[in-house]
């Protein structure tokens, strides 16, 4: 499934590729403490391509942020969690 989002992600170039890495570098022209909504962010406990500091940074920045753990990497399994998060998100809370 990876294979495919990444080979359906640069068919037509790597333009999308290379936007993404710029908006890394540029100023967004927001600042976090902006930030007005309820926010949930998800770590996982064991994940070692996004350290879980940086899910608690954020949630230390975003005034109205929340973080919820979970157990594993950064590939699950976490169904559950997941599914409670989009309902979250889903009901506009």
């Amino acid at each position: 499934m990876l294979l495919e989002t990444v080979q359906e992600a640069v068919r037509q170039g790597s333009v999308g590729f290379v936007d993404d890495y710029l908006a890394l570098v540029h100023d967004w022209g927001i600042s976090l403490e902006d930030v007005h909504a309820p926010t949930r962010v998800m770590v996982a406990r064991k994940d070692t391509s996004v350290a879980p500091a940086h899910g608690e940074w954020l949630v230390e920045h975003l005034p109205e942020a929340e973080l919820l753990y979970v157990y594993g990497g950064h590939f699950g399994p976490r169904h559950g969690p997941e599914m409670q998060l989009m309902s979250w998100v889903g009901s506009g809370a």
